[in-house]
């Protein structure tokens, strides 16, 4: 990728890392960092869109996470002028000096093959998101804030241009960035904490449409619809779902709020939920790679006790 003479820019950064349960989350509160805000992912989500899922019906029906829609409402809530749109690849270096001198650091979303260091789940080309806080004539300086799904890890360093795939392929790479300042007070934005959990307990508690539990309960139904498709690659890509984008991280958020020392039996019951659940996923990782493997009804019987055992501690 060539660049024109002096079209380099790094940009410094005097404060730590974030470490995210999530790509998109991870990428876009260790933007606001750079904008001199510092947040938390249920600060981001809760109050703004809530901790739920829906259903994806792209490439068969799945579990998706509303991260991204907490990031926008959340900016749209509060004057936040977060942009997106497209690079397209054979422009990459030039577009992202111009973004990086305009802007700051803005976020990236390529294939999880591009990023060397990123080795779960790397071979099945999942998307993945990281904050650009720099470009040269060798690539990228990148911030991941989710480098690695098995234990959230951050990662800091510089990807080749010639490690992305999109550029060969000309496929246009997604982009979001933050368009001029932000001024937060954290008081003014007061969160009321305790009616945000109880309308999160609320709408689990008796399974409203949209709720975590209720959209988990019918991707459930689903899978039981037809048992013989759930092998190999589809395990797979439940796996993954499970780690990087549903139950693991949105429970690690939301155990957050039962964090003070009144509620040590709630957050001790989340906590093992949320451990039952990186099982779960190293379970149906472990299915993908079996030649015979014929335990499904087991996997999906067990993927839905852990949802009910959910709805049991809320009813605590």
């Amino acid at each position: 990728m060539d660049m024109e003479l002096g079209m380099e820019l790094v940009l410094e950064a005097n404060f730590p890392m974030c470490e995210c349960n999530n790509c998109f989350m991870g990428s876009f509160l260790q933007m606001m960092r750079y904008k001199g805000v510092r947040l938390s992912e249920l600060e981001v989500q809760l109050p703004y869109a809530g901790v739920r899922l829906s259903l994806s019906y792209q490439d068969g029906i799945s579990l998706s996470a509303n991260f991204i829609q907490g990031i926008h409402y959340f900016c749209s809530e509060n004057q936040i002028a977060y942009k997106t749109g497209e690079i397209l690849p054979q422009h990459i270096g030039e577009v992202a000096y111009e973004i990086l001198s305009e802007h700051g650091a803005f976020m990236i979303s390529l294939n999880s093959r591009d990023y060397g260091y990123y080795k779960a789940f790397v071979n099945d080309g999942i998307q993945h998101c990281a904050l650009v806080t720099g470009v040269d004539k060798e690539g990228l300086h990148i911030v991941d804030a989710c480098a690695s799904s098995s234990q959230p890890t951050t990662h800091k360093g510089i990807l080749p241009f010639e490690n992305i795939l999109e550029i060969g392929q000309h496929q246009p790479i997604p982009i979001a960035y933050i368009e001029g300042e932000v001024t937060w007070d954290k008081k003014e934005k007061e969160v009321n904490w305790v009616q945000a959990k109880k309308n999160h307990i609320e709408e689990n508690i008796k399974l409203e449409q949209g709720s975590r539990l209720r959209t988990g309960l019918d991707y459930c139904e689903y899978l039981y619809s037809d048992l013989s498709l759930l092998r190999g690659f589809e395990l797979r890509k439940i796996s993954h779902n499970i780690m990087t984008d549903t139950h693991v991280p949105q429970l690690k958020m939301l155990i957050n709020l039962f964090a003070d020392k009144k509620q040590q039996d709630y957050y001790i019951k989340m906590n093992q939920l949320c451990n039952d659940w990186t099982l779960m996923s190293y379970r149906f990782l472990k299915g993908s790679f079996e030649y015979d493997f014929a335990d499904q009804e087991t996997l999906v019987y067990n993927y839905k006790a852990l949802l009910e055992r959910e709805r049991e501690i809320y009813q605590l």
